[in-house]
């Protein structure tokens, strides 16, 4: 419909081309004499004009309600990123309290964001009902447990999970590069303090444990530590192609802070998201990836003669190989060639360093590089005896004790309240009915993410998808999801790459 402040125009008639001026020709020889009557105003060939690049109705209410809402939008998600913040500095957020203030933030990001695009059905989709059913199984094995309390940090958990996803598909794409940049500011920060752990041996950044020195940052659990830093390494370097080159030295870090936790399942996640990001992205990954593998490579055997428990801390050394690795993160291929040359024949000529490699490594490899694990293989049998006692419904969330006798002249009892496998414990938590509904629910957020994969503009689509892979990889091989700066990071992730909500359809 075209209107004009001058008269109203037939609502069924489509915009008008406008006439043309009229000329008058006077006699021979004379310039001919164009007459344009002067518009009284401009005719609007809109119903709506367009703001944000999005239609509204044009009066300064509706644009006064857009800036108000794209405040509360950035509130929302640096709420989000605050939130993971303080999880990664407050032990994960593995206790209670901790747990319950990334709630609150989480809820109040909720809240601010939903003010701007209310919460409806459009916010059903397959994560939000995946967390709300398993969160509804778990009070019930609670409740028929007779422990209903046990179900609710999992119910918590689940509900910030979900309030994630929901902010973070409320935000344009300038937030979320904001908001990936926030949380891998957050995972760069841990694996810089896990590493300094191990280079000056300072508990509880740092543990001993099996004769080495393993990095546990803030949240003090090496391998959740090493899991988060390992796919955040991912995303980072995916962002390294078309991203200016200082996202090479958060990549540089995040990896050197995975190496240095010695963390078996962090590395195997490692290596299934590397994988899938070479599948992705190819040649083109290689490239962009040489600089921040071998820079990696320099600070990490820089690191290890500070690991062994047996050996003296050597920080001068281990901070001279983060600098000298962090420099070769950020040059161009062609130098990085002539580096690994170079470095190539230091190693064959000289045995000084080659020697001085081999006895650090010779500890780590001999301690963590094995495939035999007592421990976690009497977990594992003691965990499958309790969920065939408990098939159904599992022994309600909050009541695993896995219990086994190893004879060492003396008879030994241990006993631990959580497998190394989070799908096996969850079996045990909630039997078989809650393992069908996470499972379930995963293989629905994996549906709903390939089905939307060509909809969503992201330059990290690549990098989050491995990250996501590498998250499922690793809780096979430890309990990943009891710690929830990992979960609450993954829902951040699969925000990201879910459809974009119209923020401006109340209007």
């Amino acid at each position: 419909m075209c209107t004009d402040p001058g008269g109203l125009r037939d609502p069924t008639e489509a915009c008008a081309m406008p006439r043309m001026p009229a000329i008058s020709f006077g006699r021979r020889g004379e310039v001919p004499q164009m007459s344009v009557p002067l518009p009284q105003a401009t005719i609007a060939c809109h119903d709506r004009p367009m703001i944000d690049g999005r239609a509204g109705d044009g009066s300064l209410e509706t644009e006064k309600a857009t800036g108000a809402g794209t405040a509360q939008l950035r509130t929302a998600t640096t709420l989000v990123v605050v939130a993971i913040a303080y999880a990664a500095a407050a032990h994960g957020a593995f206790y209670a309290r901790e747990l319950a203030v990334v709630v609150v933030l989480v809820g109040i990001a909720l809240i601010a964001a939903a003010s701007v695009a209310p919460l409806g059905r459009a916010d059903l989709g397959a994560p939000a009902v995946a967390a709300m059913s398993l969160a509804a199984w778990y009070l019930v094995a609670g409740l028929i447990a007779g422990h209903p309390a046990g179900a609710l940090p999992a119910v918590a958990l689940l509900f910030a999970m979900a309030a994630i996803v929901a902010v973070v598909r409320r935000a344009d794409t300038a937030e979320r590069e904001v908001l990936v940049l926030g949380v891998l500011a957050v995972g760069t920060f841990v694996a810089l303090v896990g590493w300094a752990g191990v280079a000056w041996r300072s508990s509880p950044r740092a543990i001993a444990d099996g004769g080495l020195w393993r990095a546990a940052s803030t949240i003090t659990y090496s391998n959740v530590t090493g899991s988060l830093t390992a796919a955040l390494g991912l995303v980072a370097l995916d962002a390294c192609r078309r991203r200016p080159r200082w996202y090479a030295l958060l990549a540089f870090a995040l990896l050197t802070g995975a190496c240095a936790t010695a963390s078996r399942g962090a590395l195997i996640g490692l290596g299934v998201g590397t994988l899938v990001l070479v599948a992705l992205q190819r040649r083109h990954f290689l490239a962009a990836a040489a600089p921040v593998v071998l820079g990696t490579l320099i600070a990490t055997t820089a690191l290890l003669p500070s690991m062994p428990a047996t050996h003296h801390a050597r920080p001068f050394i281990a901070l001279l190989g983060l600098t000298a690795g962090a420099i070769v993160a950020v040059l161009p291929l062609r130098a990085v060639a002539a580096c690994a040359a170079a470095i190539a024949v230091v190693i064959l000529v000289v045995p000084g360093p080659r020697n001085a490699t081999a006895d650090a490594w010779r500890p780590i490899k001999d301690g963590r590089f094995t495939t035999s694990s007592p421990d976690r293989t009497h977990e594992l049998h003691a965990a499958l005896h309790v969920a065939g006692d408990h098939p159904v419904v599992g022994v309600g969330p909050g009541n695993v004790d896995l219990r086994w006798n190893v004879v060492y002249l003396v008879r030994l009892g241990f006993h631990v309240h959580y497998v190394h496998d989070e799908y096996v414990q969850v079996l045990v938590e909630a039997g078989a009915i809650g393992l069908a509904i996470a499972l379930a629910g995963l293989a629905a957020v994996v549906v709903t993410l390939w089905s939307a994969r060509r909809s969503i503009d992201t330059a990290y689509r690549a990098g989050i998808t491995a990250a996501l892979v590498a998250f499922a990889a690793q809780s096979a091989t430890d309990f990943l999801w009891h710690v929830p700066i990992v979960p609450l990071t993954a829902a951040v992730l699969v925000g990201l790459l879910s459809p974009e909500r119209d923020r401006y359809e109340n209007f």
